[in-house]
């Protein structure tokens, strides 16, 4: 009981349950602190707990893309990987805000990256939900692979 209702009081029960180590630290931080103990954590992990934090913190903190966007190719590689095994709209629209902050702050040259073109555009066709198929399709007019042809496998 004690536990449960601390777990209540602070923020640490069950949405910090099934979320990746970490991110109880940084759910239980400030809006302030969270970009710093984000870049606290390897690349993979840094990802884990952003997708983490944009489900599971609302409002959901948007700059915390930015901090991901730092880790240039390395992410991008990470979260291409994910984006190609995500079945969820959200999460798809979370990892490709992460592309759209790489290229706006050229950390990476998302653009440029066909293969990253290749696997948006299968999230943008797999994905059911109109609202987050048009967030995805301006994402991709963010990074401006509108511009180019699309690319269908």
């Amino acid at each position: 009981m004690v536990l449960t209702l601390s777990a209540m009081l602070f923020g640490t029960g069950s949405r910090c349950a099934d979320a990746p180590p970490g991110f109880a630290e940084i759910h239980g931080a400030g809006r302030a602190e969270r970009p710093r103990l984000l870049r606290e954590h390897p690349a993979g992990q840094q990802i884990d707990l952003y997708l983490a934090a944009m489900n599971k913190i609302h409002p959901p903190q948007l700059g915390l893309a930015d901090v991901v966007a730092e880790l240039g190719k390395p992410g991008a590689v990470i979260i291409g990987h994910k984006l190609a095994g995500s079945e969820s709209g959200s999460e798809r629209v979370d990892l490709s805000l992460v592309l759209v902050r790489m290229q706006e702050l050229n950390t990476y040259d998302v653009e440029g990256d066909d293969s990253l073109r290749k696997v948006h555009e299968q999230a943008i066709s797999h994905t059911a939900d109109d609202d987050w198929r048009a967030e995805l399709q301006e994402h991709r007019r963010r990074i401006g692979w509108e511009r180019g042809r699309l690319v269908h496998d």
